[in-house]
């Protein structure tokens, strides 16, 4: 044990280099250190120790290295009883907020300071069983609302002093204690702003404190039976949230405030006790504070024993009580009433008429209590009917522009006979807490926020041809019901709690989302067809609190890109789904053990059923088509390959041809490769055919010694084909012209693309590109590649490809012809027609996918996926089946034109089919 002192300057020293402290010797655990007005620049380099730390004096600079940690401590107290002291003469420099740590591990009883002199720490921990630390200045965390002070065991005392944190985190079952005495306390974090969820063991004494949390989305879990002086929130623009994992028991807070600058939201999770003054200060009379829980339709008790202030405020699912006045009908701004409250006094609702064409809704001169009439000073509160009519003027030239956050207990548009346009323009939902009844003279024009229902009891939706831009059911035990047909504008259908009856009306989205778990989710879809457009996670439930009625209704998947589509039913019951449509290929996958009526699957798609639980249906639908050409999904990962080989190692002139359809002959972005012997970093660059990245033109590229050297040309002229339509494309590299240069020249045709590539009858496109010099093409060991260059995500190209050709010389030798009109169906390894007759591979299920065949297989090849039907015969076609069991009593028939990859159980397949892809079928 000793005390040590760093050395004279001499430049920055390291920590754990023995030059740095007299002696020679570096600090251990139970060494005090100092650091002097004689002391050199020191980096803490390494992980490091000491029992303390004393900067008295201390002028130059303490730098503090990203990742690493300083544990203060040992079983005696440091010198002094200080633990760290730091002083506002010296520089401390973190590398990293978070990361650049103190951890203080004495377990020593003596209560020993710790001393930042003005520095801010990083990330800083009070770990020792036993210790106790006290606070001897103002303790600020750097920078980040994620620097966090924690508490893992003994005492802190912030012994009066004011902090500034990020966060502030005790969740263990330690032996812990936790004094404030007088300090202010600042906290920024977020989510985790304060959280003592697990409060076992922990002592916590707040004394006369102040904790103000100023981050929009700061949530607090104040532990059971803890009691805290007074909380403000001020944050602007999220929701502030009070919790407690376990409630929040005999624990009380003195006084409790919000007052945020402008639309925010004070949510309670947990019933919450002030003994003092609740305070509740919106912005103002449109940028409102809304006082809620996220428990939609369970309603939360806050009780109050002094006094309730309150201006601008809305409430949901809330019982007051206490000894305090809950009647804030006359409070500045009014008191609204979003459904679901008890004990409270609201302000009196008024029917709202709009008056004088367009304008914001927050506008206060467009609002009257009669239709037509004069202003009346105020924007309707979330209980005021609004309604529009005849007489609110509104023309085609003006905008209605929806900018508060709740926007009245209903709307009512029936009676515009006026053309007008109205927008979302909100960055939080915007919500209204009743039924709504639009205008087929309403056009919707863009806007950011998302329609929120949110009326706490049975509610209706007209639509009249009008769009949401998204929509999200909030409405307790509330219930919507559709009475025509909906649009959610394809945007997210959110059903975050309450009921949706579709009513038997179509339903039109992007995706359907149910997965809030704290509230009960219901939707009744009768003989709705509900059609979803997105991709992604296109279905999302969750069982819990989760009902569907599903009725006689289609879920309808319609989305034409080839990403992939995911139906996460939550092991749920559903009517029909149909997952048809465009021809590009795609994959669904199922996840859940759910229960379908009938489940449609067509061509050119790949169902992915569980492997872990088994899939129920009435009645499965799967048949597919032979394409006679295969379509490729530019999507990493699907691309068709074939081995290099002698015969495509062409070091003199080259001709390349293809036959391709692709989604737009102007393609942008990058070179688009159709037939490539080239890749990036592996095996090197040789030949490629593609499309220009930004013009309909077609491109050759070729590297005389493996990628070093490069060359592209460009044809000087547009294919002369229409989008949507294919043809023949060439390109020709004549090495040595006999006159010292070289040349090349592109060609296409009309002809079929079943012709005979020797037979197509060619027009030359553009002129010949000649440049100057000879060249050659480089040997390399590059696989060959259609559709991708190598299996790099780049270079991709989307559409029809028919047939892929490279002959040795011009007009010269065939050396592979990938002939995709006439590959046998449902092969993913099949021979190529030419003489070398080398091995074509389809990698990736949705390319597989391409050649029109449905795909059934499972997430994990080798772990078969059930599918269980329980009577009458199911008939496919045009279908490869891999690692699929079939159960229940229905006989399940692939077809005449099935295959049978591998690992499937109860299946028949056509006998034609018996061995015919032997050794070349692989998923």
């Amino acid at each position: 044990m000793a005390t040590i002192t760093a050395t004279t300057s001499g430049g920055t020293r390291n920590w754990n280099d023995t030059a740095s402290w007299t002696g020679g010797v570096v600090p251990t655990a139970a060494d005090d250190v100092q650091l002097t007005s004689t002391s050199g620049a020191v980096t803490i380099n390494v992980a490091a120790s000491c029992r303390s730390l004393d900067c008295t004096g201390y002028t130059s600079t303490l730098t503090h290295t990203a990742a690493l940690t300083l544990s203060i401590g040992d079983a005696t107290a440091g010198l002094g009883n200080i633990a760290l002291k730091l002083v506002s003469g010296m520089t401390y420099t973190l590398g990293n907020t978070a990361t650049s740590a103190i951890t203080f591990v004495s377990t020593a009883g003596t209560t020993q300071t710790i001393t930042t002199g003005g520095k801010s720490l990083g990330n800083w921990t009070v770990n020792g069983a036993g210790s106790s630390y006290s606070l001897a200045d103002a303790n600020s965390a750097a920078g980040s609302t994620a620097t966090t002070v924690t508490l893992t065991a003994g005492t802190l005392s912030t012994n009066n002093q004011t902090c500034t944190w990020g966060q502030f985190a005790s969740s263990n079952s330690n032996t812990r204690s936790l004094s404030l005495g007088s300090s202010s306390i600042s906290v920024s974090g977020a989510a985790s702003a304060w959280i003592c969820a697990t409060n076992t063991n922990m002592t916590f004494n707040a004394g006369t404190s102040t904790i103000t949390f100023t981050n929009a989305n700061a949530t607090i879990n104040g532990g059971r039976n803890f009691s805290y002086n007074n909380l403000v929130f001020t944050g602007t623009g999220g929701a502030s949230v009070i919790t407690s994992s376990a409630g929040w028991g005999a624990g009380v807070i003195a006084n409790l405030t919000f007052t945020p600058s402008g639309e925010s939201y004070a949510e309670f999770n947990t019933a919450a006790t002030i003994t003092g003054t609740l305070t509740l200060t919106g912005a103002s009379s449109t940028q409102r504070l809304y006082m809620i829980t996220n428990i939609y339709g369970a309603r939360v008790g806050i009780t109050v024993n002094g006094s309730v202030v309150a201006s601008n405020l809305d409430i949901a699912d809330i019982q007051g009580s206490g000894t305090a006045s809950w009647n804030l009908s006359g409070i500045i701004g009014g008191c609204g009433n979003c459904g679901n409250n008890v004990g409270i006094t609201f302000t009196t609702p008024a029917t709202q008429y709009w008056i004088g064409n367009g304008g914001n809704w927050s506008d206060s001169s467009h609002w009257s209590l009669s239709s037509g009439g004069a202003n009346n000073g105020r924007v309707p509160l979330p209980q005021d009917p609004v309604i529009f009519d005849a007489n609110s003027i509104i023309t085609s030239s003006q905008t209605l522009t929806m900018d508060m956050a709740r926007a009245g207990a209903s709307w009512d548009f029936s009676a515009v006979t006026t053309d007008f346009r109205w927008t979302n323009n909100n960055v939080n939902n915007i919500t209204v807490c009743g039924s709504v009844t639009m205008s087929s003279h309403m056009t919707r024009v863009s806007g950011t926020g998302t329609n929120m229902l949110g009326g706490r009891s049975s509610h209706t939706v007209t639509m009249a041809g009008n769009t949401f831009q998204g929509c999200t059911i909030a409405c307790g035990t509330g219930t919507y019901t559709l009475q025509d047909a909906f649009s959610a504008g394809g945007n997210p259908l959110t059903i975050y709690g309450g009921t949706l009856n579709t009513n038997g009306q179509t339903a039109y989205a992007n995706v359907l989302t149910m997965t809030n778990i704290s509230a009960q989710k219901t939707l009744t879809l009768g003989a709705t067809t509900m059609t979803l457009v997105g991709s992604g996670t296109v279905v999302n439930l969750v069982s819990t609190l989760t009902t569907i009625n599903p009725g006689t209704s289609t879920i309808v998947l319609t989305n034409a890109t080839s990403t992939v589509k995911t139906f996460a039913g939550a092991g749920l019951t559903f009517n029909n789904l149909t997952y048809t449509g465009a021809t590009i290929p795609s994959q669904l996958v199922i996840t859940g053990a759910n229960t379908f009526n009938t489940l449609s699957v067509g061509a050119g798609r790949a169902l992915t059923l569980p492997s872990s639980t088994a899939t129920t249906v009435t009645n499965f639908v799967g048949g597919g088509t032979d394409n006679g050409y295969l379509y490729m999904p530019g999507v990493s990962g699907n691309y068709v390959s074939s081995p290099n080989s002698a015969a495509l190692q062409i070091t003199g002139d080259i001709d390349l041809i293809a036959y391709i359809n692709p989604t737009t002959w102007l393609l942008s972005g990058f070179y688009r490769t159709i037939i490539g012997k080239d890749t990036t970093g592996v095996g090197g660059r040789s030949y490629q055919l593609g499309m220009d990245s930004s013009t309909r033109r077609p491109a050759i590229y070729w590297s005389p010694n493996g990628g070093t050297t490069a060359y592209i040309q460009v044809s000087t002229a547009n294919v002369p084909f229409a989008d949507g339509t294919g043809g023949w494309i060439r390109a020709t590299l004549q090495v040595d012209n006999g006159a010292a240069g070289n040349d090349v020249n592109f060609y296409t045709s009309s002809d079929a693309p079943t012709t005979d590539p020797n037979t197509v009858s060619w027009t030359q496109l553009g002129s010949t590109v000649t440049s100057a010099g000879t060249t050659s093409i480089g040997v390399t060991s590059a696989q060959l590649t259609l559709g991708v260059i190598g299996t790099a995500a780049v270079q991709l190209f989307t559409g029809l490809l028919y047939r892929a050709v490279i002959k040795n010389g011009i007009n010269g030798t065939t050396v592979f012809d990938a002939d995709f009109t006439s590959k046998p169906f449902a092969a993913n390894i099949f021979g190529e027609s030419s003489s070398s007759g080398a091995l074509v591979t389809l990698n990736g299920t949705q390319l597989q996918a391409g050649d029109g065949r449905v795909l059934l297989n499972s997430p994990t090849p080798g772990a078969a996926a059930t599918l269980s039907q329980a009577s009458g015969t199911v008939n496919c076609d045009y279908i490869t089946v891999q690692d699929s069991t079939v159960t229940g009593g229905a006989t399940f028939k692939a077809g005449n034109h099935g295959v049978n990859v591998s690992n499937n159980t109860g299946w028949i397949f056509g006998l034609q089919n018996f061995g015919k892809f032997l050794g070349f079928m692989q998923w």
